[in-house]
């Protein structure tokens, strides 16, 4: 299918994404565990192997957009 096509062209998420990633999220008082939960969680994936390059800009995108997002709740988890 088109979308296998494209996926397999954009190939897996670069260590660069996952670095900003974890930093965006540190940056707003996310611990490296449940940041890591949360991206898990926000890519629908049971691991951050599985997510693509484009799908993490697309969630960078959303994350600088908004600062709300990944910050951490009164218990202590990402809200998203």
């Amino acid at each position: 299918s088109l979308k296998d096509k494209l996926g397999a062209a954009g190939g897996p998420m670069t260590d660069a994404q996952r670095r900003y990633l974890f930093r965006i999220l540190a940056g707003r008082g996310v611990p490296s565990e449940p940041a890591h939960e949360f991206l898990k969680d926000l890519f629908g994936v049971p691991s951050l192997k599985e997510v693509t390059k484009d799908d993490a800009s697309t969630v960078i995108d959303q994350l600088l957009k908004d600062p709300e997002m990944g910050k951490v709740s009164r218990d202590g988890t990402p809200v998203h």
